[in-house]
């Protein structure tokens, strides 16, 4: 399988696949509560598998995955997030580095979603835009592929995606239906610990295989066609 990541690649290996095609690949997650079943860094391994598989089917590099994203699940266990003033600023520095070796498109895709992730990342494009020269495109998986569920957390569909992305990054015999999670750290600004409940469906007996095959099929497509528009038409 051909190498596709930037930090696995030597110096003529890294010239080559520019010159081939000049797109780099951002995967960008957090470090964030899933529930019992998903890893603590599945937006990162979904971002940087999502990445990858994107590069083998259209051509460019994939960059090592940032965890520098804006608050999620922040008040529950091993999430660590950063302020806006933190997040955007760095991304801004990145592209800026992007632009120096030589990409000419850079495509940001998120796996960790909301309308704070969606707002760093449209500042941190807007702030490189005022001088940088290099196309950016914002790819958020969950909200451009809209499925049953995909707006909710370590669901089924978020469940089946990642583990057909990276399997050992899911355990679905740990996954409780209904259970209910309490917070776990207090946060500035906050009264009290919220308790969220995953969902009641058994992700255990969900058409897990399904889903992801639908899942990645349309993200496959809908990237396409964001990088060119005149490609073939979507499939429903």
């Amino acid at each position: 399988m051909r190498n596709v990541d930037y930090a696995g690649m030597f110096v003529k290996e890294f010239r080559e696949a520019l010159a081939e095609n000049p797109t780099a690949w951002v995967p960008i997650g957090l470090l964030e509560w899933h529930g019992e079943h998903i890893a603590l860094g599945c937006d990162l391994i979904g971002a940087r598998e999502s990445c990858r598989l994107l590069a083998r089917t259209y051509g460019g590099i994939v960059l090592p995955p940032t965890y520098f994203s804006r608050p999620g699940f922040s008040a529950y266990e091993g999430t660590i997030d950063f302020p806006l003033e933190v997040a955007a600023p760095t991304l801004t520095a990145l592209l800026q580095q992007l632009e120096k070796v030589g990409f000419k498109t850079a495509v940001l895709l998120s796996f960790h979603g909301g309308s704070v992730q969606e707002k760093m990342l449209a500042l941190a494009r807007e702030e490189y835009e005022k001088e940088g020269s290099i196309r950016v495109v914002t790819v958020i998986p969950f909200t451009l592929v809209a499925m049953p569920e995909t707006s909710s957390h370590a669901t089924p569909v978020e469940t089946a995606v990642l583990r057909a992305l990276c399997p050992e990054a899911v355990d679905v015999s740990r996954f409780t239906p209904a259970k209910e999670y309490p917070g776990t750290y207090e946060l500035p600004g906050r009264s009290g610990l919220r308790t969220w409940r995953i969902t009641d469906v058994d992700v255990r007996n969900a058409p897990l295989d399904a889903y992801a095959e639908e899942f990645l099929g349309k993200l496959v497509e809908r990237v396409g066609r964001l990088l060119d528009p005149t490609a073939a038409p979507d499939r429903e």
